[in-house]
């Protein structure tokens, strides 16, 4: 029992462990089926995946969003919930932003050498999506890493609450995600997000005027009524 139970975990011994399960009783077929579809991960639990990437996206600090010249603070989270370490392809962990219409971000952020490209999108209507690549060659399991990039917005943001989407490829693979696609965390894939982000920058409600009256005594300069 016990030989053909090891023989499963060579591929090319299936054959073998077949032809000496067809020899024997009934019973002792039905535990040697049962031992190999465990063995072969038909056990009917479903496993924990190796690699599961979350992402998240910080609400950012909106007093200076739309400020002019001035740039917001953007957190990024990126987080191995799986059981083995995620090891990125070039050393660089690729995820995807869309940002609220009239919103931008720098092309460089202020931490882990983070890279963001524009992918698609309209600032004014859609938002725009950027790719962003941060210098990481692994995640451990269980283990968080963050990142922090600039974001600003044109004055057609100003005290206009927005959403923020991100995605990255879950299983580790590295794979772009178009964060456009996501419609709420983990939908339609467990590596998407869907946040608030933080309302934009108020104006204010200040008006200026100007009015002009009469000089309360004639001036030095003015000549006198006669």
């Amino acid at each position: 029992m016990i030989d053909v139970i090891f023989a499963a975990l060579g591929i090319r011994n299936v054959p073998r462990l077949l032809r000496a399960a067809l020899g024997m009783g009934g019973r002792r077929l039905a535990a040697v089926l049962l031992s190999l579809a465990w063995v072969l991960g038909l056990g009917g639990v479903s496993a924990q995946a190796a690699v599961n990437l979350e992402i998240s996206v910080g609400a950012g600090t909106s007093s200076t969003f739309g400020v002019p010249s001035t740039n917001a603070t953007l957190s990024i989270v990126l987080k191995n919930t799986g059981t083995t370490a995620a090891n990125f392809s070039s050393s660089v962990a690729n995820f995807t932003l869309q940002l609220p219409p009239h919103m931008g971000i720098s092309a460089r952020g202020n931490s882990s050498n983070i890279i963001c490209y524009y992918l698609s999108g309209n600032a004014a209507t859609t938002g725009l999506v950027v790719s962003c690549s941060p210098s990481i060659a692994s995640l451990a399991a269980g283990a968080q890493v963050g990142f922090t990039t600039y974001a600003f917005a044109d004055a057609g943001a100003i005290g206009v609450a927005g959403t923020v989407r991100a995605a990255v490829d879950a299983t580790g693979g590295n794979a772009w995600v178009n964060a456009s696609s996501c419609t709420s965390t983990g939908v339609p894939s467990s590596g998407c997000f869907v946040g608030p982000l933080s309302a934009a920058y108020s104006a204010g409600g200040a008006i200026m005027a100007m009015r002009v009256g009469a000089p309360s005594r004639p001036a030095p300069w003015m000549p006198r009524a006669t």
